[in-house]
């Protein structure tokens, strides 16, 4: 059982497709900066060069966009907020000792909590947040929350309810696909699925497939090569896509 919520932080149930990724935001600011010489430290250079992040913290990119996420991996947290900045880094560690706090009592154990708050230095009081449920393939939150308030479809169903849940699971690893899942049995199973959609194309007029022959194979070839040369991240960000998209 969840513990009751009772904290100074407000805490803000949020969808993985809420995020503002896509959306225009203003440019960061710029400042005069110093080009260090690397020719005599070449690993000096790269460390200036690089955004410094607390030593805990792994910093990822999407695959496709480049954007930057952050995962603790002893906390099991992940966020795109700007952690590089003091005050965001300690937001959120607040929110992540609240929401800690309160999944005590829970018998869940195999998920993660993905944050977000304000990142300018006036904010601050609130933070957004869903939980990544890795058995279950779903998002869920602490407390009871309508499709309404968190801008879901109304469902029909449980198991209604239960697709929705899931493709938002699968937007969060499209989003910020997690470097600790190793999702490549899941990756072949897809590859035998296209397979018999490529089949049930090309030889029955009643085809049920959501694809063409052509776009089956093209995928088929698109995944196999991921399987092959890319890491873990590469392909649970192909799955996110794929299962995101397709429901």
């Amino acid at each position: 059982m969840v513990q009751e919520i009772t904290s100074p932080i407000e805490l803000v149930e949020r969808l993985p497709s809420d995020s503002q990724r896509y959306e225009d935001i203003e440019p960061a600011a710029s400042f005069v900066s110093i080009v260090p010489n690397s020719l005599m430290d070449q690993q000096s250079c790269q460390a200036q060069m690089e955004q410094s992040t607390h030593p805990e913290w792994k910093r990822y990119c999407s695959p496709t966009e480049g954007r930057p996420y952050y995962w603790i991996p002893d906390l099991n947290v992940f966020t795109e907020s700007d952690i590089t900045k003091e005050h965001v880094l300690r937001r959120i560690g607040q929110c992540a000792q609240e929401i800690l706090s309160a999944l005590q009592g829970s018998n869940k154990s195999d998920y993660d909590i993905v944050l977000k708050v304000p990142e300018t230095r006036e904010g601050g009081g609130t933070c957004n947040y869903y939980l990544v449920d890795h058995s279950s393939e779903t998002v869920f939150w602490l407390r009871e929350v309508s499709t309404t308030t968190l801008g879901l479809p109304k469902a029909r169903s449980s198991n209604h309810l239960q697709l929705l849940l899931s493709e938002q699971f699968w937007v969060h690893y499209e989003y910020m696909p997690p470097p600790h899942r190793d999702l490549r049995r899941n990756a072949k199973k897809l590859l035998a699925t296209l397979g018999t959609f490529s089949i049930d194309a090309s030889s029955s007029s009643g085809s049920v497939s959501p694809f063409d022959q052509g776009e089956c194979e093209m995928y088929s070839r698109a995944l196999a090569q991921v399987l092959s040369n890319g890491d873990l991240i590469d392909i649970n960000w192909c799955l996110g896509q794929y299962n995101s998209h397709e429901r």
